[in-house]
């Protein structure tokens, strides 16, 4: 299953933050708050020239450290993101923003609790704010902890049901779980409400292959690789559907045999793909010498492969 962790809708969180009244907003207040033109960095210096300039002071200042906190996590600054909403939060705690901020650049760290813990005290500061509850469950996700990310995940389609990210991180956690029918369901509201991205039709066809929906499975795989013919494992997954499928059983290996080719393209190291590969030569012609270097690459390159390499030999 491949995650999909985008920079949903707690990239403009920041603008929430009040200021003082001012008669007139200079180039440096604009850019600091709202105005991507110029790209981060120079928003990033804008608010790095406000926060040094001495004009506003105390609590003001959690508005120019939140939004340079959220231009250095675009950037994957990801330490400098932290200091920046520790900062701001010591400046200003009441701000449910500044906490979904931190949170996410905790969790593009791995560190879940923190993360975890900054999404639960924005959560108490807005107990209505939808991206708090989708990224606190992308973070019990990440844990394993299936059951809280889906009630997470559950509060946030309530508060905001067309949010089809969160649609397809529920479907994963489904998934992890073995409820194959929820994830499906999930993945193809996803797709519905316009999320047209790879990985959803991937993730969607596993839980196809899953429930041995082969044909369902080929076709989600397909359109995944129209969308990015560039990853192999789209091919890999394709290619080991249509050897278990097998209906005509030449037309189906010989199809899963171009798939594998081209997962090996793609990545050369790709071990899983020399297996299957090896094996569906064999089935076409058992001995097959090509089948054999296949299988006996594949044990080259992974440990894990070479295991069962070692329980074949001993059969």
């Amino acid at each position: 299953m491949r995650s999909l962790n985008f920079f949903v809708a707690a990239t403009c969180v920041a603008f929430g933050f009040a200021t003082a009244a001012r008669a007139e907003f200079d180039d440096d207040q604009r850019f600091c708050a709202e105005d991507e033109s110029q790209g981060y960095q120079a928003q990033i210096d804008a608010c790095t020239r406000l926060i040094n300039s001495g004009r506003i002071y105390g609590s003001e200042l959690a508005l120019p450290y939140a939004n340079r906190g959220f231009d250095h996590l675009k950037q994957g600054d990801i330490d400098l993101a932290i200091a920046d909403f520790t900062e701001a939060i010591r400046r200003e705690p009441k701000v449910f923003a500044t906490y979904v901020g931190r949170g996410m650049a905790y969790s593009d760290k791995g560190d879940y609790d923190h993360a975890i813990a900054d999404f639960t005290q924005s959560i108490r500061l807005n107990p209505k704010y939808a991206p708090a509850y989708a990224k606190r469950g992308e973070a019990y996700r990440n844990q394993g902890d299936y059951e809280r990310a889906i009630a997470d995940f559950d509060q946030a389609i309530l508060l905001n049901p067309k949010e089809a990210v969160v649609h397809a991180n529920r479907g994963s956690a489904y998934a992890s779980k073995g409820d194959y029918d929820r994830a499906i369901a999930d993945f193809t509201e996803a797709i519905r409400l316009g999320l047209k991205h790879p990985d959803v039709y991937y993730n969607r066809g596993e839980n196809y292959a899953a429930e041995e929906d082969y044909d369902h499975a080929i076709a989600d795989y397909t359109q995944a690789i129209q969308l990015d013919d560039t990853v192999a494992d789209y091919y890999l997954e394709r290619g080991r559907v249509y050897a278990l499928r097998r209906n005509p059983l030449d037309h189906d290996i010989r199809d899963a045999i171009a798939d594998f080719d081209q997962a090996i393209r793609l990545d050369p190291k790709l071990a899983e793909a020399f297996y299957l590969r090896g094996f569906s030569k064999n089935m076409i012609s058992p001995g097959n010498d090509g089948g054999e270097a296949d299988i006996a690459r594949a044990c080259e390159l992974d440990p894990q492969v070479r295991d069962r390499c070692s329980e074949r030999k001993a059969d």
